[in-house]
């Protein structure tokens, strides 16, 4: 994922909005994000931390959940996450 590409969590899994064109990931109940080789979805950016959050689904809906080293600042449209955020459609 590179900076400015839009990212949405959904029953389905992960959608992406990358120049123009759509694509579906299915995913896990539970995944990683960051730049570390390890992460579920890979952030492209030097300056982000290895493991950024850890985002988990659930039936009624998903949590991010924080992970990142402090001062790393994880945001969610714009607003800073510290702790968890629930994650709702739109």
């Amino acid at each position: 994922v590179e900076r400015g590409d839009l990212v949405l969590v959904g029953e389905e899994g992960l959608v992406f909005h990358q120049q123009g064109q759509r694509k579906r990931v299915p995913l896990a109940a539970s995944f990683v994000v960051g730049r570390g080789p390890g992460c579920d979805l890979i952030l492209r950016h030097p300056h982000a931390p290895r493991a950024a959050a850890l985002v988990v689904r659930a039936p009624d809906g998903a949590t991010l959940f924080n992970v990142a080293p402090s001062p790393v600042i994880v945001t969610v449209n714009g607003a800073p996450v510290a702790g968890e955020h629930r994650l709702a459609h739109g």
